[in-house]
C-alpha cells in the first residue's frame, strides 16, 4: 500500500510518467512502474482495476473522487517517503532506453563494456 497524497506538482509528474508508460514498449513500462513505486510511492494497483491500463484521467478522476488527496505545498514538507522524511520531492527525468545489442541495461554484468 503506497500514499495516496501528493502535491499538485507529484500529480503533475505522476501524471507524465503516466503517458509515458501508456506509450512505451514493456520494458519502458516496467522501468517507468518502478519508478511510480520507488521515487513517488504510488502503486497504479491501489487505485485501478487489476488487468486494466491506469492512465492520466485515470489519475485525474481519482483527484476529483478524493481517492487520491491533493496536499498544499506547505503541508507536503515532512512527508514519508520510503521510510525516510523529506522536505521536498525532487524528480530525476528518466533517461531513454538505449539498447546495447539487445542487452536491457538491468542484464548487463557489472563492470561490462559496451562494444562501439
Amino acid at each position: 500500500m503506497g500514499r495516496n497524497k501528493y502535491t499538485a506538482r507529484e500529480i503533475e509528474i505522476i501524471g507524465k510518467l503516466l503517458d509515458k508508460k501508456c506509450s512505451g514498449n514493456r520494458l519502458e513500462q516496467k522501468e517507468l512502474r518502478h519508478k511510480l513505486r520507488t521515487q513517488f510511492e504510488f502503486n497504479i494497483s491501489d487505485f485501478g482495476e487489476q488487468g486494466k491500463s491506469f492512465t492520466r484521467q485515470d489519475l485525474e478522476r481519482c483527484v476529483e473522487r478524493g481517492v487520491i488527496k491533493l496536499l498544499a505545498q506547505a503541508d507536503a514538507h515532512g512527508i514519508r517517503i520510503n521510510g525516510e522524511t523529506k522536505s521536498k520531492v525532487e524528480y530525476k527525468e528518466p533517461e531513454p532506453y538505449k539498447p546495447v545489442f539487445g542487452i536491457p541495461p538491468h542484464k548487463k554484468k557489472a563492470g561490462s563494456q559496451d562494444i562501439v
